[in-house]
């Protein structure tokens, strides 16, 4: 490994160049870059697996995040550090950090104690939608809660969140929405509230997530767990809480402009994800603190809930994280 690794820092380098050229004109976040540089290991290397994972590894770690090798018999595997969790993806963890592998496998692994090159994690969080080039468009019309719209997504920004891990549900939370949502969903959102209060405008949001979306487990959508982005509940026009949840802050914090907490709780003994927000003006209602602010009780699942109404009577706060 030590020899081959010394033969990509003089064949690759000028790959390496280029991948970092396009990491930075194209603001690529971290978890594209790794899509890229996994594509690009694939394309050149198709069968032959543990070259894959070198020149994975080798791109990635010479990139500036840190990476690890490890081994389960002749089978070669990178490891990446994550700054968050993703669930549900074997990890392990080394000199502080977690590890979680490229490829897919489980069992025992034999990790290299070898010195990383860098020690940046992989950082899951998006500070601007992706831009994608033009391709396949995916089209809907939206009729709900008297708002109606058309609207179009790439399908290549479709592809990408569904390659997205599982991971923090304030990630998808506080992604920023693509252009296709600011340049068509936003502005007749925008036009149904204008002129109205704090309540009002809270109150016409709530109804039209809560009629937007079908509601439906991620385990009879999916077969496993996933938080969606905004996007993909407009384009699926389906969810469970958390997608409603996730979706309905969204909106308000771009449209309204309040602060929004994500509310963990537990209903009648079973987990569920709900919302709070903070809003000055008078109301009567279901309420949460929040370091010193009063929050209120808003439910994007439920189909009759107004602001300041739970919906449960035996709702248990769990853990509540206020969404950027």
């Amino acid at each position: 490994m030590a020899k081959a690794w010394d033969e990509l820092a003089v064949s690759a380098t000028p790959l390496l160049d280029d991948c970092l050229t396009i990491r930075d004109s194209e603001s690529l976040c971290d978890w594209a870059y790794l899509q890229l540089i996994d594509s690009l290991s694939t394309a050149i290397y198709p069968s032959a697996l543990n070259k894959r994972e070198l020149l994975f590894g080798f791109l990635m770690g010479m990139s500036g995040y840190n990476i690890r090798f490890g081994r389960s018999g002749d089978d070669l595997t990178c490891l990446y550090a994550a700054e968050q969790i993703i669930y549900e993806r074997p990890y392990f963890s080394k000199d502080g950090a977690y590890f979680f592998r490229h490829r897919p496998g489980r069992g025992s692994l034999e990790l290299s104690d070898s010195t990383p090159v860098a020690t940046r994690p992989l950082d899951l969080r998006l500070t601007k939608s992706p831009a994608f080039a033009s391709g396949i468009e995916q089209a809907r019309h939206i009729e709900t809660a008297g708002i109606g719209f058309d609207f179009k997504i790439p399908q290549s920004l479709l592809d990408f969140y569904a390659s997205y891990p599982h991971t923090e549900m304030y990630i998808k939370a506080d992604a920023p929405v693509c252009e296709a949502i600011r340049e068509t969903v936003y502005p007749a959102l925008s036009a149904s509230i204008s002129g109205l209060g704090e309540v009002d405008a809270v109150n016409k949001l709530l109804g039209f997530v809560q009629g937007l979306m079908e509601y439906k487990t991620d385990g009879s959508r999916w077969g496993y767990e996933k938080w969606s982005f905004p996007e993909e509940s407009f384009y699926y026009l389906c969810g469970d809480c958390d997608d409603h949840a996730i979706l309905f802050s969204r909106l308000v914090r771009d449209l309204v402009g309040l602060d929004v907490l994500l509310v963990e709780c537990e209903v009648d003994g079973a987990p569920h994800e709900t919302t709070a927000v903070r809003i000055s003006e008078p109301l009567n209602g279901d309420t949460i603190r929040y370091q010193g602010a009063v929050y209120y009780c808003c439910e994007p699942t439920s189909n009759v809930a107004k602001v300041g109404e739970r919906g449960w009577k035996n709702y248990v706060v769990k853990r509540l994280d206020k969404v950027k």
